[in-house]
C-alpha cells in the first residue's frame, strides 16, 4: 500500500514538472526582451543627446571671413566709408582705328604701261617724292616714273617686274599715319547726348592706350545694316601707338547726375553672379558680404542705388583677396546678409 502511493506521487512530479520549467522560461525570456529594450533605448537617447551637441555651433556666421592680424595685413586691407559724390553720367560707345582718308592714297599709273622697275616696298616708309617704279608706257614706249605722292607708309602693292597696268590699277597704297580716325558707332538711344564738339576719351580695348579727343564729325544718318550713325574723331599719332584695326571704346560725359551715394569702383565684386561689397563683421578680423545694386560710374567711383547707406564702412583695397579667400574657403556669400 505505502509503496503503491509512492510511485502515484513520482509520476505527478513527473507531469508537473514541464509546466513549472516552462513557466519560468517564458518569465526569463521576457525579462531579457525587458532588458535588450531599455538597453536600446538608453542607447537612443544617448544618441538624441549626442547628435543634439553636435549640431549646435558656437554661432558662427557661415558666410563670414574670420583673418587673423598678419592676414589682413598681407591682403592690404584699406577701409573707406560710403561718400556722397557728384558723379558724372557718361555713355561708351564702341569704335575701331581706322586710316585717316584724307591722307590714304591709291598710286596709279599716268599711262597704261609695263613696269620695267619696282622700287617701292610694302611696309616701307617713304618721302614725298621718292622713286617707287618706273612704267613704260603702252603707246609712246618711253619710261616714266612714279613718285610717292604724299609721305607715309607703303600698306599696299600690287606691282611686280613686267606687269602690264592699266590706268585705274592700284599700284600702291600709301597711308599717312601721323593722324587717324577714331571711328565710333552711336545708336539711336544715344544720339541726342552725341554732339560734333564734345569732349571724349578714347580707350583701346586690347591694351592701356588712351587719348583725350574732340568729337569732329557725327553723320547725319543711320547706316542701314547696323541702324547706328558714324561718329568720328581725329587722334595725333606722331609715334604710331594708334594702329588701324584697333578696337577702341568712347566714354562721353553727359552732364551730372547730383549727389548720389557711391563708394571706389574696385570695392564692388562679382560672387555668384551678383554684385557685393565687403563689409566689416561685429568680431575683429571678420568680413562678410552684402549685396549691392550699383548706377552710373565716374572718375573711379560707382554709385550705390541699395545695399548700403551714407556713412558705411566698406572694404576698398583687398577686397578681389577677400572674394578669392572666399571661393578657396567654399564660403556661402548670402549667409551673412540674411538671403
Amino acid at each position: 500500500m505505502i509503496t503503491r502511493f509512492l510511485k502515484l506521487l513520482a509520476v505527478v512530479a513527473i507531469a508537473v514538472w514541464p509546466l513549472a520549467a516552462g513557466c519560468g522560461g517564458e518569465e526569463a525570456h521576457m525579462d531579457h526582451d525587458d532588458a535588450e529594450h531599455g538597453a536600446s533605448a538608453d542607447a537612443d537617447d544617448h544618441e538624441a543627446e549626442s547628435h543634439e551637441g553636435h549640431d549646435h555651433g558656437d554661432g558662427e556666421d557661415e558666410g563670414a571671413l574670420h583673418l587673423s592680424p598678419e592676414s589682413i595685413s598681407m591682403a592690404g586691407i584699406r577701409m573707406e566709408r560710403v561718400q556722397a559724390r557728384s558723379l558724372e553720367r557718361t555713355i561708351e560707345i564702341p569704335g575701331e582705328i581706322g586710316f585717316n582718308e584724307d591722307r590714304l592714297v591709291n598710286v596709279t599709273p599716268r599711262y597704261p604701261g609695263v613696269a620695267r622697275e619696282v622700287l617701292g616696298r610694302i611696309g616701307e616708309r617713304v618721302r614725298e617724292g621718292d622713286l617707287l617704279a618706273v612704267l613704260e608706257s603702252n603707246e609712246s614706249l618711253s619710261t616714266y616714273s612714279i613718285k610717292a605722292p604724299i609721305s607715309g607708309w607703303i600698306i599696299d602693292k600690287h606691282l611686280t617686274v613686267g606687269e602690264f597696268v592699266a590706268e585705274d590699277h592700284t599700284m600702291f597704297l600709301i597711308a599717312d599715319l601721323r593722324t587717324v580716325w577714331a571711328n565710333c558707332e552711336v545708336y539711336a538711344r544715344d544720339m541726342s547726348s552725341v554732339k560734333p564738339g564734345a569732349t571724349m576719351t578714347i580707350f583701346s580695348v586690347e591694351g592701356d592706350l588712351s587719348v583725350e579727343v574732340v568729337l569732329s564729325y557725327v553723320a547725319p544718318v543711320y547706316r542701314e545694316d547696323t541702324r547706328s550713325a558714324l561718329a568720328r574723331a581725329v587722334i595725333a599719332n606722331d609715334e604710331g601707338l594708334w594702329r588701324p584695326g584697333t578696337f577702341i571704346r568712347a566714354v562721353l560725359p553727359v552732364g551730372t547726375g547730383g549727389l548720389r551715394n557711391a563708394v571706389e569702383r574696385e570695392a564692388v565684386q562679382v560672387l555668384d553672379g551678383e554684385q557685393v561689397v565687403f563689409i566689416p563683421g561685429e568680431e575683429d578680423g571678420e568680413f562678410e558680404t552684402v549685396p549691392v545694386e550699383t548706377g552710373i560710374a565716374s572718375d573711379g567711383f560707382i554709385e550705390i542705388i541699395a545695399g548700403l547707406d551714407l556713412g558705411d564702412a566698406y572694404v576698398v583695397a583687398g577686397a578681389f583677396e577677400l572674394k578669392a579667400k572666399m571661393v578657396t574657403a567654399n564660403l556661402d556669400p548670402h549667409a551673412g546678409h540674411g538671403h
